[in-house]
């Protein structure tokens, strides 16, 4: 793996086995190009590592190399502060499009574990397919790319020594975005800036709304309007977070989901990048009475050791729950993202409950493992972004003091204690949640 210097603002997530992007503000040209060709070349390196046993990998390794060729001479400083806006604009749509391949390779490497095969959720022609329109869309924003830089060097070349080069106005740039409110909010705080970073976005909704953010909301927003976490917000971005709707309106939408059961959908971590497959179902309310008053309670339990739970898993069983043990991240957001009606029917119904581990083991790109202190707050939010209310709790053992997070959800525990997680168990298989659960809070 790749490792930059901290100045280069490429953000370590312990979960993931490639880097991934975010900025801080200014963003500068140079930053983008560095942390983009380092991601490229990190998802080059991971590529080479698997081999060449399969014609997509070499595709696709053929098209990030060339990707990395085309960011190389950009990347000398005197060239990138002289990119104009439809370069930079181009340039981040690559960005969203390494962020999906990443999420692909991650499913892509993980085709073959015995959980993938048991939920029956993946098959590997499907993945293949995924990396294939990955590929596709990659191949056309380099080609993109090449002939904006044609045309930013036709541009420049005709005009005199120190003009600054083209420039868009503020009203081209808004060409295209219909909300007049975004249109308003973007050029009265942003004008003719083409990319903000995150964290300006919020404090200017802040002033725009006249509303205070928690911390929780401002992590919200950032994660629906920046859905591939790239760090960056562009007026796009936030006219497609808005919709038809004022910002108030759409700010006021997750704030609520936030305190109840409204559904919206969140980008938390590299694994878990809601497809916008699941958006449209996610916006209705399911119907509980279709859910069959026959069909047993559910245990989704998420853990990189299933062997270690064998005897809880057993009890739970003899008590009539149905337990789906899922081995990593990625394989719990598609499980939960194909079963997601159904999971919600059987929260309706009170019929559904998720265990998961707090520390999880990971690969990195040369097959090494590292342990990953977050995977257990990661998935707790995951579910709570999601919509699901369900109770939550965090089964470990030495990792225990890290897990305080739990205090901060409704619903929701840790603990080392097989005791306490057979209460949690059985308070499923009864349909009865004790109004001072044993499983509820932090240590239990």
């Amino acid at each position: 793996m790749s490792h930059l210097d901290p100045r280069s603002l490429l953000r370590r997530n312990s979960v993931a086995a490639l880097p991934f992007l975010t900025y801080a503000m200014p963003i500068e040209p140079i930053a983008i190009l560095s942390v983009i060709l380092a991601t490229a070349r990190s998802i080059n390196s991971w590529l080479q590592d698997r081999g060449r046993k399969k014609a997509i990998v070499n595709d696709l390794a053929k098209v990030i190399q060339l990707l990395c060729n085309i960011l190389q001479p950009l990347h000398a400083a005197h060239a990138a502060q002289n990119l104009d806006r439809n370069v930079i604009s181009v340039l981040l749509d690559i960005a969203e499009s390494l962020a999906t391949t990443k999420e692909h390779l991650t499913l892509w490497s993980a085709k073959s574990t015995t959980a993938l095969t048991l939920i029956g959720v993946l098959a590997p022609e499907k993945v293949i397919d995924f990396l294939k329109d990955d590929q596709l869309m990659l191949k056309e924003r380099i080609s993109l790319l090449t002939l904006s830089l044609q045309v930013s060097r036709m541009h420049t070349s005709d005009l005199p020594t120190g003009h600054p080069g083209y420039r868009e106005s503020a009203e081209d740039y808004l060409e295209g975005i219909i909300n007049s409110d975004v249109r308003a909010f973007w050029g009265k705080n942003f004008g003719q800036t083409l990319y903000i970073g995150d964290s300006s976005i919020t404090s200017a909704l802040s002033r725009w709304t006249k509303q205070d953010f928690d911390q929780e909301l401002a992590n919200a927003l950032l994660r629906v309007i920046d859905t591939k976490d790239i760090g960056i917000t562009t007026i796009k971005n936030l006219a497609i977070f808005t919709g038809d709707r004022t910002i108030a309106q759409a700010i006021s939408e997750v704030r609520q989901s936030l305190r109840g059961r409204d559904f919206f959908f969140v980008k938390i971590d590299p694994y878990f990048i809601i497809s916008n497959a699941i958006l449209e179902r996610r916006r209705s309310i399911p119907d509980a009475s279709l859910l069959n008053p026959n069909v047993p309670p559910q245990l989704v339990w998420i853990d990189d050791c299933p062997q270690n739970n064998t005897t809880l898993v057993y009890e739970a069983e003899s008590k009539g729950i149905s337990v789906v043990q899922l081995p990593s991240t990625a394989v719990a957001k598609l499980w939960i993202e194909h079963n997601f009606v159904q999971l919600q029917q059987l929260e309706l119904a009170n019929k559904l409950r998720f265990i998961t581990d707090n520390a999880r083991w990971e690969r990195d790109h040369r097959k090494e493992q590292f342990l990953n202190l977050s995977a257990g707050e990661l998935t707790l939010r995951f579910l709570r972004a999601m919509g699901f209310t369900s109770p939550v709790l965090v089964y470990t053992c030495a990792s225990i003091p890290t897990t305080r997070y739990v205090m901060k959800f409704s619903r929701a525990g840790s603990t080392v204690c097989p005791r306490v997680c057979t209460a949690f168990i059985t308070e499923l298989a009864t349909g009865i949640e004790n109004r001072r659960s044993l499983w509820e809070g932090f240590d239990m």
